[in-house]
């Protein structure tokens, strides 16, 4: 083995497994920050960069719609299929 002749070289095969371990550890650490960060992110639609396109907010003729459905707990309620289907769930 020779003697090295550069410093540089001289302090990397001195402390190569510190350094290993420090940029190791650094490489870690900073996966974990990225993918932290994104699932905070992507955990609060508030401030999602992407906004949506579904509407949020109903129109009166939307509420009068939902205000003619049935209760769930009718007794009695018909529903009329269309010509030519029949309903897979009755006897």
């Amino acid at each position: 083995m020779s003697k090295p002749i550069n410093p540089v070289e001289t302090f990397f095969l001195r402390y190569n497994f510190v350094i290993l371990i420090v940029v190791a550890a650094t490489i870690i650490g900073v996966s974990i920050f990225l993918a932290y960060s994104t699932f905070i992110t992507a955990a609060d639609p508030s401030n999602a960069e992407v906004k949506s396109e579904i509407p949020t907010s109903f129109d009166q003729a939307t509420r009068d719609k939902v205000d003619q459905l049935h209760e769930s707990n009718d007794p009695d309620i018909r529903v009329t299929p269309p010509s030519g289907r029949i309903n897979p769930f009755s006897e």
